[in-house]
């Protein structure tokens, strides 16, 4: 089943935003908005730091795959946090990129229903 959930507190946005997010340099905390969620910065336009990308996450979204990268010469990985989110029938997918969000922003960048499916997705683990 799909589960529709916020990322952060952007209540009221439309499905136009559901494919884009928020990129953050784990480097310099550089933030980019409404960034493609398939498609992630691999230069940090601040301070030029380099990512690669490591693994695609399938099945995580329910139509996008979503790139894994890696800030080069480190193990930080990193993802577009996406604005709004559905679900793929891919649970451990969706658990990695949760994981990878409170590790790039916090957990208070989740909102309550994130943090909750978070939360779930864990204890299922």
């Amino acid at each position: 089943m799909l589960r529709f959930y916020i990322l952060g507190d952007v209540s009221g946005l439309n499905g136009v935003f559901m494919t884009m997010g928020i990129w953050r340099c784990v480097k310099c905390g550089w933030t980019e908005f409404m960034v493609p969620i398939y498609s992630p910065p691999l230069v940090c336009p601040r301070c030029k730091a380099e990512y690669e990308i490591v693994k695609v996450l399938e099945g995580a979204h329910i139509s996008h795959s979503i790139p894994v990268t890696r800030l080069k010469g480190t193990d930080k990985l990193n993802v577009v946090a996406a604005i709004a989110f559905t679900f793929g029938e891919n649970k451990e997918a969706v658990l990695e990129y949760l994981k990878i969000i409170v590790e790039v922003f916090g957990e208070d960048f989740l909102s309550e229903d994130a943090k909750k499916w978070l939360k779930i997705l864990k204890e299922e683990e």
